[in-house]
């Protein structure tokens, strides 16, 4: 859904909002039946500038790679600590890990 916007023109002006909304939403795969612009406005400017944001996850992410077991499992598990709002033990569970695994990981990262 895009935002209300006065006139006309803000019919326009919602609609391609929308439109923006939903390809961003795909680019994040994203699946929700209901997504309104006003949610995602912070990605919507992060991602104007394309070339910053790639060489920013680069430089915080790219080191991963270098890890022993590479990177998939550290990055599964940072996803799913956030998506866990920082829980340790809801993410062992979504993982099937045990908390000290997790914990193990996380400080993997951090280091």
């Amino acid at each position: 859904m895009g935002r209300a916007h006065p006139g006309p023109g803000g019919i326009l002006r919602s609609y391609e909002e929308a439109r923006s909304t939903l390809e961003l939403a795909d680019s994040l795969g994203l699946d929700a039946r209901v997504l309104k612009a006003t949610e995602l406005l912070v990605f919507q400017v992060l991602f104007r500038d394309r070339s910053a944001i790639i060489d920013l996850v680069n430089t915080v992410l790219g080191p991963l790679d270098n890890t022993r077991g590479g990177a998939r499992p550290l990055l599964e598990t940072l996803s799913a600590y956030f998506a866990e709002a920082d829980n340790a033990a809801a993410v062992a569970r979504r993982l099937f890990l045990s908390v000290r695994a997790v914990t193990y990981r996380l400080d993997r990262i951090k280091h």
